[in-house]
C-alpha cells in the first residue's frame, strides 16, 4: 500500500519533470537571436582611414587605432545598429548605458 503511494507520487513527479521539460524546449525555440554585425579588419582600416578620429562618447582625439573601438550609439541589446568610432575605455564604460547618462558620470556639458 505505501508502495504504490510511492510509485504514483513517482509518477505525478515524472510527468510534472517531462512538462516543464518541454515548455522549456519551446522556449528555446521560440526565442530569436539577434545576429551581430561582423566588420572585418579591411572595413576597419577603411573607416579609420576615411573618418574624423575623434571618440564620441568624450569628443576627444583618438591617437591610436589599437584605442579605437565601435560601439552601438544605443545599446545593441536594446536594439541599436547604428555604429560609431569611441576610445575603448569610453566605450567600455559606457557598456549598455545611455549616451546621455555616461557623459553625466564623466561631467561632460552637453549641447542643447
Amino acid at each position: 500500500m505505501v508502495e504504490d503511494k510511492i510509485l504514483k507520487a513517482m509518477k505525478n513527479i515524472w510527468k510534472d519533470y517531462n512538462k516543464l521539460e518541454k515548455d522549456a524546449y519551446k522556449f528555446k525555440t521560440k526565442a530569436k537571436s539577434k545576429k551581430r554585425k561582423v566588420l572585418t579588419p579591411a572595413v576597419k582600416l577603411f573607416i579609420w582611414e576615411n573618418q574624423s578620429h575623434k571618440c564620441h562618447i568624450c569628443s576627444k582625439q583618438i591617437v591610436k587605432q589599437s584605442d579605437a573601438e565601435f560601439d552601438h550609439v544605443k545599446a545593441f541589446s536594446k536594439g541599436g545598429k547604428k555604429m560609431k568610432l569611441s576610445h575603448r575605455f569610453c566605450n567600455r564604460l559606457k557598456s549598455n548605458k545611455s549616451l546621455k547618462k555616461i557623459k553625466k558620470t564623466l561631467g561632460i556639458k552637453q549641447k542643447k
